[in-house]
């Protein structure tokens, strides 16, 4: 089995079943220790996603894992980004995205709160950040250049051309 974990970040896990791939050069600067340590995983590879081509065959992964990073692509970059990872999925094969849920904020807005974000949303929030609730905290950061819903999530998918557009809510966090 062969996994692409897209936009890693700091979750790069290091089976070797697992490929990462970030741009995380742009963040952390040469002779750093956590430079140091990204250069030295062996299935980690440096790509921004929105300039350039996935550097993969065509049907190479089983599986693509999109954590959080769709809400911080136009709707335009998104279905591109999610093209490429069509292209490089075998027949059959899985890509997994989580994103915030603007509907579940709207369920649990009259409890969004400082003292109830751990609760709901399964973090703090960072006061010095400037926000008091979730609702800005996690869907309008300055990060975020779009703001998710199942069916907006589900668009992407056909819109990239997705045949089996499943979505299930596994969970109820934001």
């Amino acid at each position: 089995m062969k996994i692409l974990n897209l936009c890693a970040g700091a979750t790069r896990p290091q089976d070797e079943a697992w490929w990462n791939l970030d741009n995380l050069h742009e963040v952390l600067l040469p002779g750093t220790p956590e430079r140091d340590n990204l250069d030295s995983e062996p299935r980690y590879i440096n790509v921004d996603v929105l300039k350039d081509r996935l550097p993969f065959n065509d049907d190479d992964f089983d599986g693509i894992i999109a954590s959080h990073c769709i809400e911080h692509w136009t709707c335009q970059e998104a279905i591109a980004v999610m093209r490429e990872c069509l292209r490089i999925l075998k027949p059959n094969g899985v890509l997994l995205a989580s994103v915030p849920d603007a509907s579940y904020h709207r369920q649990v807005y009259h409890r969004d709160t400082v003292e109830n974000a751990q609760e709901l949303f399964g973090e703090p929030i960072h006061l010095p950040d400037g926000e008091t609730n979730f609702l800005g905290y996690g869907l309008f950061n300055r990060w975020h250049k779009t703001v998710m819903t199942e069916d907006a999530l589900w668009s992407h998918f056909v819109r990239a051309g997705f045949p089996n557009c499943g979505i299930n809510n596994v969970s109820e966090t934001g």
